[in-house]
């Protein structure tokens, strides 16, 4: 992997775990938002993804 490659990555896990605590502070200030709710499932689901695609054989 590139050096490009790897400060793509970083940027990129970066900007989701902003976004996962930023829905987390909107869901501890009102429990019902149902958008700051799909915004942290959203999160895990890209980190999910991005877990098992460094499982994948290049």
């Amino acid at each position: 992997m590139s050096m490009a490659e790897m400060f793509t990555v970083v940027i990129a896990a970066n900007m989701v775990t902003i976004v996962f605590i930023y829905a987390v502070w909107r869901i501890k200030k009102n429990e019902n938002d149902w958008h700051a709710i799909g915004l942290a499932l959203f999160c895990c689901l890209i980190a999910g993804v991005a877990s098992y695609a460094t499982l994948l054989p290049t």
